[in-house]
């Protein structure tokens, strides 16, 4: 019975030294995982803060708040969103590298200008893609439900005439962008709004230069119609006839106005 006892020693010892490593092991792994959970968090966390500071920056420079030129501090931007600086400088590099923003020597960032070739590149890259959304978009045959917000778009768009420019022009960007979401390209609208993005703050200035005509906004109601009745060729012809004489006007008051760059 002793050699039977001593025999079961040595496994019980073994099934301890076992036992312990295995809860050991799972302590180091709970650790690991946590400090995985952690990172990911603050990653997140961080990732929020730079998508603040990014959507903050962008829509400043897209609506003139920070207009072509203008110098940006970092550190009293970093102070007013309630964040440190380390975000803000991520998204000045996004903004860079999307051509919103120059640094410039000694580390200094301005707001990127546009100049007039420029604008006009773009005018041409958002005529082509919204045409093309016309053409889905009448291939779709959309009720009147869907096409409601061009409706109320246009009526907005009445409403504004001959009075503030930025009520008509919000209207007019409402419908583009209602147009390409429509258009049942994911793809296609998003490239489209980023050139729309971009290119804002210039038409901006561009409309000031020029009045906003009745003519725009019934062409505009004109292409709702076609599309509800199913015309491609119709609705093609009158948005890429608006669109080049939108290029046309715009950019020509600009150039009037002897204005190289916005």
């Amino acid at each position: 019975m002793v050699s039977q006892v001593r025999a079961r020693l040595p496994m019980r010892s073994c099934a301890h030294s076992t036992s312990a490593g295995s809860r050991r092991h799972r302590i180091a792994n709970a650790k690991e995982q946590q400090m995985t959970v952690d990172a990911a968090a603050g990653e997140v966390e961080t990732g929020s803060l730079v998508d603040r500071a990014y959507g903050w920056l962008k829509r400043s420079i897209v609506t003139n708040e920070l207009s072509a030129g203008a110098f940006i501090d970092d550190a009293k931007i970093a102070l007013g969103l309630g964040m440190s600086r380390t975000p803000v400088r991520d998204a000045l590099r996004l903004l860079q590298a999307q051509g919103y923003v120059e640094v410039l020597p000694r580390k200094a960032t301005r707001v990127a200008f546009l100049n007039v070739q420029d604008m006009r590149q773009i005018y041409q890259i958002i005529t082509a893609l919204e045409v093309q959304a016309v053409s889905l978009l009448v291939q779709r045959r959309p009720g009147a439900v869907e096409l409601e917000p061009l409706h109320q778009a246009v009526v907005a768009m009445r409403a504004a005439e001959g009075g503030e420019l930025p009520e008509w022009h919000e209207a007019d960007e409402r419908f583009h962008r209602a147009l390409l979401q429509l258009c049942g390209n994911a793809r296609l609208a998003a490239v489209a709004f980023e050139y729309r993005d971009f290119v804002q703050r210039a038409h901006l200035v561009a409309l000031r230069l020029r009045s906003v005509t009745k003519r725009s906004t019934e062409t505009h109601a004109d292409l709702v119609a076609l599309i509800a009745a199913g015309d491609s060729q119709g609705a093609y012809s009158n948005h890429l006839g608006q669109r080049t004489r939108m290029e046309h006007d715009l950019i020509g008051a600009v150039e009037r106005a002897g204005l190289r760059m916005l």
